[in-house]
């Protein structure tokens, strides 16, 4: 173990200097090295630090890419996922969905995956972008009708109240991710940046539900979460509070919404969002066999449980993808 703790810090040094980081070394301009005691801690932060090591990371071949895949899929399927949206997919990504997709019982849940495009404007940060969004929408549905792509838009944390009824109106999908409907690490900072009220109330999901739209819940992992677990996200939507409790106070109250419709978030709503609706993500007659089985009853235990949830078997057209047993 120390002679492999050796190696690999050795390597970290190496590639610290290769990287231009030297002992007391100051960031550049625009990055930041987060610091412990005086010494760098590993974390690097903002482009201008983070470029200089993303140089250094062996190119991507195609079997690092399938093998990503694989443990992606494996690490979904045991928390009961069957279905995905890689939101911003590049053409060598996606050869490593399709690589793991050959052998004869294929990938082990369903990928929808979008390409990413750069438009004339954008990353800049304009706090109105869903407006902008939605301005954009409303053009493009009124020169060509309201057939066509279903839209969405992701992680809704800010939405002004004449923007709630647009959604439903233009048949655009809210993408709600990732779960910080409930107090958070973050909350500080929002509070800071946007002010209590706004942060009380903001992803207003039931609000958003009541004003018709459709609403699919997802995580953001692995960009924006730690971990894909669903049902830390479903209980947050019951209780809007933090399911780990390490944070204390509630998220607007108001927002709340029951089980069966934060469930439904995750499965039905979801499916739709991506196209799938009429594939999977219930379980009737002519669909496809994809549930799990469940380590409790959710309608029977009180709702700060939920987190406590594990899968303990995963079915993915009929067959098990997934046991708690082979962990």
């Amino acid at each position: 173990m120390s002679a492999n703790v050796g190696r690999i810090w050795g390597a970290l040094l190496l590639g610290g200097f290769a990287a231009g980081f030297s002992p007391g070394a100051a960031a550049p301009a625009g990055g930041a090295y987060v610091m412990a005691d005086g010494k760098p801690t590993g974390l690097i932060k903002e482009p201008p630090a983070w470029q200089p090591v993303e140089k250094l990371i062996p190119p991507r071949t195609l079997e690092r890419l399938k093998h990503a895949a694989e443990a992606a899929a494996r690490t979904l399927n045991s928390f009961g996922i069957t279905g995905v949206q890689d939101a911003f997919v590049t053409r060598q990504l996606l050869s490593g969905w399709h690589a793991a997709d050959t052998d004869s019982q294929g990938l082990p849940l369903r990928v929808v995956a979008s390409l990413g495009v750069e438009p004339e404007a954008g990353g800049d940060g304009l706090p109105d972008r869903q407006t902008l969004a939605l301005d954009a929408i409303e053009a493009v549905r009124k020169a060509n009708g309201m057939n066509g792509p279903r839209h969405q838009i992701a992680h809704i944390t800010f939405i002004a109240p004449a923007d709630m009824p647009r959604f439903a109106k233009l048949n655009v999908v809210v993408d709600v991710s990732p779960m910080l409907w409930f107090p958070h690490a973050y909350t500080p900072l929002f509070e800071q940046m946007a002010g209590h009220a706004r942060t009380l109330h903001s992803y207003p999901i039931g609000g958003l539900i009541r004003a018709g739209a459709l609403v699919a819940g997802g995580s953001d992992w692995p960009a924006g979460q730690q971990t894909p677990d669903p049902w830390l996200g479903i209980e947050g939507l019951v209780t809007r509070r933090n399911p780990a409790g390490n944070v204390p106070g509630v998220l607007d109250a108001r927002e709340a919404i029951p089980l069966g419709q934060a469930l439904r978030l995750y499965t039905l709503n979801s499916a739709t969002a991506m196209g799938l609706g009429r594939e999977t993500g219930s379980i009737e007659v002519g669909k496809s066999a994809d549930f799990a089985v469940l380590s409790q009853d959710l309608f029977k235990i009180p709702p700060p449980r939920i987190h406590r949830t594990t899968v303990r078997v995963t079915y993915f057209q009929g067959r098990p993808v997934y046991r708690a047993t082979d962990r």
